[in-house]
């Protein structure tokens, strides 16, 4: 009984990790409206959740600073592919495509995951499983309302390319912080040394003086939206996501977080007034179907 309930907490954690991430939206506009290009966007929330982990660290367990140099790979992959492939792809992604369509492709993770973790950490691939994801994945192409995509319209290679790499990149966020996770080391640690990795890399692409000008025309207010931004988008869903990898599957975990734009969806009737359509407000209910019967016991 104690550990159906231990599951049921894990599988929560992962819905909730998809619901923080579906606060980019309104962090994102304000940050980009505010001066902060893409790049510059993804480096200030993971410099800042980097400084967190290290300060939380710091106070409740220095041990975990301490890591193997065999498993600086795993970590090194998950901030550079996991954490910064992400942001840097789906820049290209947004460039070329549209919003929707660009986010439709990223939702494709939960099928890159459902496969890769069945050849790499031999997962089943249950009709159940299977039936979810691409449910999921039906679900957030309805949420995204994207017009025009199954009516012949031209699409960006390079837009395409970089949306599939988007996916790819999100579902080895879930492969290599599982692996990590397999190797012993709590979410705390997996994110600080992967948000290094990130920002390294993340860096000579983005504009430092970018943040400081917003951060200083307003000290207070501008503040706040740049701690929130790296605390509700990046610290506690990485947090979340990274915490439920440990005690649930991949593939699981990966289409729990399709709550993430059924959860943007509405943040932006919350703060922007965006009324959905009907078509929208069935995917969201395909995709909590999804996520009700994937997160059932077997």
């Amino acid at each position: 009984m104690t550990q159906k309930k231990d599951k049921t907490l894990y599988y929560i954690m992962a819905i909730m990790a998809g619901v923080f991430y579906g606060l980019a939206g309104p962090f994102t506009r304000v940050l980009m409206d505010g001066g902060l290009d893409n790049f510059t966007l993804c480096l200030q929330k993971n410099v800042y959740a980097l400084v967190i982990y290290f300060v939380v660290l710091l106070i409740t367990d220095k041990s975990k600073f301490r890591i193997k140099l065999q498993d600086i790979w795993v970590l090194a992959l998950n901030g550079l592919i996991g954490i910064a492939g992400v942001g840097l792809t789906l820049y290209v992604a947004f460039k070329h495509l549209t919003l929707s369509f660009a986010t439709v492709l990223l939702c494709m993770a939960p099928v890159f995951v459902l496969i890769f973790s069945a050849i790499f950490f031999k997962e089943a691939v249950t009709r159940a499983k299977l039936g979810c994801c691409i449910a999921a994945v039906f679900g957030c192409y309805m949420v995204s309302n994207m017009p025009g995509i199954m009516t012949g319209a031209s699409v960006s290679f390079i837009g395409l390319i970089a949306g599939i790499g988007s996916a790819l990149c999100y579902a080895g966020l879930s492969l290599f912080s599982k692996e990590a996770t397999r190797r012993g080391y709590t979410a705390l640690t997996v994110n600080f040394y992967s948000f290094i990795f990130s920002a390294l890399l993340l860096l000579p692409f983005s504009h430092i003086g970018q943040i400081v000008t917003y951060a200083s025309s307003q000290p207070l207010t501008h503040n706040l939206v740049l701690i929130g931004n790296a605390v509700c988008i990046t610290f506690i869903p990485y947090m979340l996501q990274t915490t439920s990898l440990q005690h649930i599957e991949a593939s699981k975990v990966s289409i729990l977080g399709s709550a993430e734009p059924v959860s943007a969806m509405i943040f932006g009737l919350i703060f922007f007034a965006e009324v959905p359509t009907l078509v929208m407000i069935a995917g969201m209910f395909i995709v909590i179907f999804a996520l009700f019967i994937v997160s059932k016991p077997q």
